[in-house]
């Protein structure tokens, strides 16, 4: 058994600290990226400009692409110019947060479900 999304889904990615309000914190590949905005996080962003300036290797929109956005509560106005940039996957996404562990074949549920324990007390009556 794996375990899900809350969209039913199979989990691919979970934020390792989990949420303080005990929500699910075990989250699919669909929904991860949408939530991300296609972004990706700060944490993976790199510059080509300041004291700490790095430069991307490979090609543009193959290895890596410059992170652009409109703008909004969270962020600022981010163009080209600004010379923030990410590494991408195969896929062309922005890879996840350090704080989210993978597993592209989903998480194993190591807990056994209501069913289970209804037929192991089936059992036993």
């Amino acid at each position: 058994m794996k375990i899900k999304c809350d969209c039913g889904q199979i989990a691919k990615y979970c934020y390792a600290p989990g949420y303080s309000d005990g929500s699910n914190s075990y989250t699919c590949e669909k929904c991860y990226f949408e939530f991300r905005d296609n972004m990706g996080c700060s944490c993976n962003w790199e510059c080509i400009y300041g004291e700490s300036a790095h430069q991307p290797e490979g090609e543009e929109g193959k290895d890596w692409r410059y992170i652009i956005h409109e703008g909004d509560e969270h962020y600022s106005k981010m163009t080209i110019q600004d010379g923030y940039w990410q590494y991408i996957d195969e896929k062309g996404r922005p890879y996840p947060c350090v704080e989210y562990d993978v597993e592209e074949e989903g998480f194993d549920n190591d807990e056994p479900d209501d069913k289970f324990w209804s037929s192991m007390r089936q059992d036993i009556l």
